[in-house]
């Protein structure tokens, strides 16, 4: 499972250097909606991959999931601002989840580490009511 964990964190770094490319070298503005469906196809990928190979059961894998969306926005913001020479806590203008924390007001870091927090307790959870089914 740590093994799971470290490659999808490593997956996470190297998506935002892929995006600092285009960002950067190309001068293309990212197409976030065709984005995500690639980048959710490569984490299905990954825990397909980790089911059949690394010895993960399901319970595992779907634990983890649960997680994904707030440790990936988290890491890939901050690795693809601290790439910029951005602020960590920088909010772009195009990205919806950047808007919607506009608009909330407070600390961008603030919301984006409250969300990921509860994805753990969310991940912990599911793991433990699903491994009680088994």
């Amino acid at each position: 499972m740590m093994l799971l964990i470290l490659s999808l964190l490593a997956f996470m770094a190297l998506d935002a250097f892929g995006d600092f490319y285009i960002i950067h070298v190309e001068k293309r503005y990212i197409r976030y909606a065709t984005q995500n469906l690639i980048t959710a196809a490569a984490y299905i990928t990954c825990f397909t991959v980790a089911y059949f190979t690394l010895g993960c059961n399901w319970q595992m894998i779907v634990a983890v999931a649960v997680s994904v969306p707030a440790l990936r926005w988290n890491i890939h913001d901050a690795t693809l601002n601290a790439l910029r020479n951005l602020p960590v806590d920088y909010l772009g203008t195009r990205a919806r989840t950047d808007r919607f924390l506009r608009r909330l007001g407070g600390h961008p870091m603030a919301w984006k580490l409250a969300a990921l927090m509860l994805s753990f307790l969310a991940s912990f959870f599911t793991y433990s009511l699903l491994h009680s089914y088994v």
